[in-house]
């Protein structure tokens, strides 16, 4: 009976590892849906933010914008924080946008055109209080001088995953399509280290983590693996699914062939040791 207990809870360990061996992505579907994040992140004037993307079309919202992120001021003029990186701004011209403002400083804009849809991509916005930058897939696509003189956490309302709150009643985008891998950092990061964090090779980096949504947890929160605290509520219909570009057919450890490994698999075992 041991030998059997060994045998049931070796394949379990290896059911429960093979399921978090699957990638989980935030699937977000452009009709408002989007990830709120409880507490402000931004403590100093120098930051990264990072994520791969993929849109399946426009964005929703107003504007339909396909916004990754936004922390923000509701107030939309000069002296309200603003931080935005949008995968896709429609009405500038179909570019992929980061820009900023302090609660005193005009707004700093550096972009790009957006890559196609249905293609995931890697995007990230830096900033350094001398300079603005641009990555899309590692490579720097776009800089400008940072003229911000004040400070990015001041009367903060919104902290989003995949919508732009443009202003009270205005919501400027709403992501359609999947994200993964979210990343806020205090310091700027260097182009090699922003090469590594599209490699996830984060070992490297020389900088805090402030929040990290891998969205491997199937659960209606976006737990921040940072440990910072910061886990996000799904709203609307958003949700964390499995990739679906991850064929189901090749999950290891699957012996009742539905698609998926879980408990069920267990039993299969269990029945197949007592010769049932």
């Amino acid at each position: 009976m041991f030998r059997y207990l060994s045998q049931v809870t070796l394949l379990f360990f290896i059911t429960y590892t093979a399921i978090f061996a699957q990638n989980h992505i935030l699937h977000l579907d452009g009709d408002g849906d989007y990830v709120s994040i409880p507490s402000v992140l931004l403590d100093d004037n120098d930051f990264t933010i990072e994520a791969w993307a993929y849109m399946d079309g426009p964005g929703g919202g107003l504007d339909a914008q396909n916004t990754i992120f936004e922390h923000r001021d509701y107030d939309t003029e000069f002296g309200a924080s603003a931080v935005i990186l949008n995968a896709e701004s429609p009405t500038v011209g179909q570019v992929t946008r980061f820009n900023i403002r302090t609660d005193n400083g005009p707004q700093d804009i550096v972009e790009t055109a957006r890559p196609d849809y249905a293609e995931w991509h890697h995007y990230a916005g830096v900033v350094r209080p001398d300079s603005v930058f641009l990555f899309l897939d590692g490579q720097l696509v776009d800089a400008t001088e940072n003229h911000q003189e004040g400070v990015f956490n001041q009367s903060i309302d919104l902290i989003d995953i995949g919508r732009h709150y443009h202003s009270i009643g205005y919501v400027a985008g709403y992501f359609n399509g999947y994200i993964d891998n979210m990343r806020v950092w205090s310091g700027a990061l260097s182009a090699v280290e922003v090469s590594w964090a599209l490699n996830s090779e984060l070992h490297n980096i020389q900088h805090s983590l402030l929040a990290h949504w891998d969205f491997e947890t199937l659960d209606d929160v976006a737990f921040d693996q940072s440990l910072s605290g910061h886990d996000g509520i799904l709203m609307d219909n958003a949700e964390i699914i499995v990739d679906p570009a991850a064929p189901i057919e090749s999950v290891w450890g699957d012996l009742n062939d539905d698609g998926q490994v879980n408990v069920s698999d267990v039993i299969v075992l269990i029945d197949y040791i007592l010769g049932n």
